[in-house]
């Protein structure tokens, strides 16, 4: 999860295939606390990791900034 500041969104990404947003939404819904819920889900293949194999954020907000994932 990152907070989009130019957008004011937080924005969620997971990574899966044939995964039912609605589905996810539930789940977040019972765990996690209104002012943190998601605006936006982005499903990816692959998460980008850097080189100590965290995952890259950064990567993550650069391509939610540049519309390179696919956003539905």
């Amino acid at each position: 999860m990152f907070y989009d500041h130019d957008a004011q969104k937080i924005v969620a990404v997971y990574k899966g295939i044939d995964v039912d947003k609605k589905y996810i939404y539930g789940e977040l819904k019972d765990r996690v606390s209104k002012f943190m819920f998601p605006n936006v889900l982005i499903q990816l293949e692959e998460l980008p990791y850097n080189l100590n194999g965290k995952i890259d954020r950064a990567a993550l907000k650069e391509g939610y900034k540049n519309k390179s994932f696919v956003i539905e």
